[in-house]
């Protein structure tokens, strides 16, 4: 497993939102970027009610994920911070996420928490219709990590993952406790 992009937003407006809002979800791939203790450095998290904090610095997505949506989306070009995630990963590996699986980067060590619960600054950042029922029901939440070691992360360096037990929930469990199903 590797990082394929790192990427930070700037407070912006979000094009495609349905009213005014400004946002840090618009990423883009920056050379390498420091991780502290509340995510990457220069990273604009601007709703901190709703965004960011201890339990939620980092947030992961993959590019098996982004080939799920080119796919879903017909073919729609998707680049790398597209999903507002701090760090694309070439994939998560075969198991299942679950909350507590750690993900050691160089000197950068993350925790994962919870999975991304989608809102309506996401739903305008894509500019497609019904967007948050969509991305809920394709099950492809994406990661919150929480920081246990600060340090760089850049594109290409490698990620080893190591498991929580398995009595702890799944990224994809705390997505269904979330939603009451």
């Amino acid at each position: 497993m590797k990082i394929v992009s790192v990427n930070v937003g700037t407070a912006e407006p979000v094009i495609g939102a349905s009213r005014p809002m400004i946002s840090g979800i618009n990423k883009q791939p920056v050379a390498e970027a420091m991780v502290g203790a509340l995510g990457l450095v220069d990273d604009a998290i601007v709703d901190t009610e709703h965004h960011g904090g201890i339990n939620a610095a980092v947030y992961l997505y993959s590019m098996e994920d982004y080939d799920f949506w080119t796919n879903e989306l017909g073919g729609r070009t998707l680049v790398p911070g597209q999903f507002g995630e701090n760090l694309t990963v070439d994939s998560f590996g075969p198991e299942p996420l679950r909350a507590g699986d750690r993900f050691t980067i160089g000197e950068v060590e993350l925790e994962l928490t919870s999975p991304r619960i989608p809102c309506n600054t996401f739903s305008g950042h894509m500019g497609v219709d019904k967007w948050i029922q969509r991305f809920r029901d394709a099950r492809r939440p994406g990661p919150y990590a929480k920081v246990i070691s600060e340090g760089v992360v850049a594109p290409g360096m490698e990620m080893r993952r190591t498991l929580a037990p398995d009595t702890h929930p799944t990224i994809l469990d705390l997505q269904d406790e979330y939603y009451g199903a």
